[in-house]
């Protein structure tokens, strides 16, 4: 069990227990200010490619990994469509069809759920035929976003 894993063991303990539903959104507790103009898109960047690829790193390991075994009453919500992990699966399956050790790779959603938050209707398209339909909730990930996009996708 790594470090960060064994630190959060207490919360996911307690939350086992009480057969919680935790939610998993990446960022920060005090908005990091940004600079008044960037020509590289760094804005864009941050909240669109680093958060996705958070969260998919969150989805690889809680699909993928027996971190959730000792905690059999718990579910997980993972923001933004679990990042981009609708779109990796299908590249994930095929790496570990032709992995040369041969290791075993296994993808279970199980007791977790996403959420649509700001996509249209392709992605979430993608996450319900990948994931299934009863993984995917509606969101908004009000205030940030105007919920129009969400509601009509």
């Amino acid at each position: 069990m790594n470090t960060a894993i064994r630190r959060m063991a207490p919360l996911l303990k307690l939350a086992d227990e009480l057969g919680a539903h935790l939610f998993i959104h990446p960022g920060h507790l005090v908005p990091a200010p940004l600079a008044a103009t960037d020509s590289d898109n760094a804005w864009m960047r941050k909240i669109v490619l680093a958060t996705q690829h958070q969260l998919s790193a969150a989805m690889m390991t809680l699909c993928s990994t027996a971190i959730l075994d000792p905690y059999p009453h718990l579910t997980i919500h993972v923001a933004n469509l679990g990042g981009a992990f609708p779109f990796y699966l299908e590249r994930l399956r095929a790496v570990a069809s032709d992995d040369p050790d041969g290791s075993a790779w296994f993808f279970d959603p199980g007791r977790l759920r996403v959420d649509s938050a700001s996509f249209g209707a392709g992605a979430i398209g993608m996450a319900l035929d990948t994931l299934g339909r009863d993984r995917v909730l509606p969101g908004t990930d009000m205030p940030l976003f105007e919920p129009t996009r969400a509601v009509l996708a």
